[in-house]
């Protein structure tokens, strides 16, 4: 009676085991959804696949979030498939160097206001200086929150004045 037990379960584990294998099988060659080793592997930094962590952590593979002087070629294959270069000035933010120091208006914000997958010239600090005709400085990235904005805003008044502050 046992080994009937036994076997009945091991028959169990195998057909949840191949359910599983054929729902990815499914998931990925029919309707086109990616394997989670390929969300892992949807980033390029310069054109070489990596396994970033995200905006969220700083991390040395994924060189963007508050990085320095940062000039890359990035590509995220689940949302943003087409490459996009992604250049920081010497504080880490989106901006070209010394823009810092005359700026009247500062715009805060997470991945939208940075700009995520855009190229510099479209991103919305860079918009509205087009428009506006003022330099804008960006001390945005990629999830942060209120607390952060408050922290860089506090942090860049130290050393630059401005008029006009964005938070989105």
């Amino acid at each position: 009676m046992k080994n009937k037990q036994k076997f009945n379960v091991l028959i169990i584990i195998s057909s949840l085991l191949f359910s599983v294998f054929l729902c990815e099988i499914i998931a990925s060659k029919i309707f086109r959804i990616p394997s989670f080793y390929e969300l892992e592997l949807r980033y390029k930094i310069d054109g070489v696949k990596t396994f970033a962590t995200g905006f969220y952590q700083k991390s040395n593979n994924f060189p963007i979030e508050s990085k320095k002087n940062i000039d890359v070629i990035f590509e995220d294959a689940l949302y943003y498939p087409f490459p996009s270069r992604v250049e920081t000035d010497s504080l880490g933010y989106r901006n070209p160097e010394g823009h810092n120091k005359n700026a009247k208006t500062l715009i805060v914000g997470d991945s939208v206001v940075f700009g995520y997958g855009l190229p510099n010239s479209e991103i919305i600090s860079s918009i509205l200086e087009s428009e506006s005709g003022e330099n804008v400085y960006n001390l945005s990235v990629s999830g942060w929150g209120p607390a952060s904005y408050m922290k860089a805003v506090s942090d860049y008044s130290k050393d630059n004045a401005f008029s006009n502050l964005i938070i989105i």
